[in-house]
C-alpha cells in the first residue's frame, strides 16, 4: 500500500501548481484548467483520507464533487458559440 504522506505531496504540489496557473497566466482557458487541478489535488486528498480511514463517505463526497465540476466545465466550453454557423447578413 502506498504512504499516505505520497497522497499528501502530490496533492500539495497539484494545489500549488494550480495555484500558480491561477496567478500567472492571463488567458481564462488556462485559468479554468489551474482550478481544475486545484480541484482534483482536494478530492485526491479526500479519496486517499477517506482509504487510509476506511470510510466511505471521502470517496461518495468526490464521486458527487467530481460529477458536478465536469459538468460545469463541459457546460462553459460550449457556451463560446464556435458550434453554431455562421449567420449571413443579407
Amino acid at each position: 500500500m502506498i504512504p499516505l504522506a505520497y497522497y499528501i505531496g502530490l496533492s500539495a504540489i497539484m494545489f500549488v501548481l494550480g495555484i500558480m496557473g491561477v496567478l500567472v497566466r492571463r488567458n481564462a482557458l488556462v485559468v479554468f484548467m489551474s482550478l481544475e487541478l486545484m480541484f482534483n489535488a482536494a478530492n485526491l486528498l479526500f479519496v486517499a483520507f477517506s482509504a487510509y480511514f476506511q470510510l466511505l463517505t471521502g470517496q461518495v463526497f468526490v464521486f458527487f464533487c467530481d460529477d458536478g465540476c465536469r459538468g460545469r466545465s463541459g457546460g462553459w466550453a460550449g457556451a463560446d458559440g464556435g458550434d453554431f454557423p455562421h449567420q449571413t447578413q443579407y
